[in-house]
């Protein structure tokens, strides 16, 4: 299943410019693995039995857009403020983020029907 990224048309020309559009700014539940896409920069396959929960959640618009990291363990994938889902993993993994290897315990991201992605990762989570 595959649940794309929900971006404002404000900030769609900077997504551009770092190659970020609808077709390849996608969470995707797969069999064994949960991939999350935000165009070239951040194209990652999570396992899911690595994964903790999911749980809607707010996110500032002080917090930015786009690509985000706290380099403490959060990276963020907002193209908007609403439709915001924290993704909570059991141990820190490790990820590329503009090609630069980080640790990652929390992965924020905006998508365009966070709550049918909440039911399906629940779902498969608990199975």
């Amino acid at each position: 299943m595959r649940f794309h990224l929900r971006t404002v048309p404000l900030v769609r020309p900077l997504l551009l410019v770092f190659g970020a559009v609808r077709g390849n700014s996608f969470v995707e539940l797969e069999e064994r693995t949960l991939r999350v896409r935000f165009g070239p920069p951040f194209d990652e396959r999570l396992e899911l039995e690595a994964l903790l929960d999911a749980q809607p959640t707010r996110w500032p618009l002080i917090g930015g857009i786009g690509w985000r990291t706290s380099f403490t363990g959060a990276i963020a994938l907002v193209g908007s403020t609403k439709g915001v889902v924290r993704i909570r993993l059991k141990q820190p993994a490790r990820v590329r983020f503009f090609f630069v290897p980080l640790k990652c315990r929390d992965l924020y991201v905006s998508l365009e029907r966070p709550e049918e992605f909440v039911a399906a990762l629940s779902t498969r989570l608990t199975h």
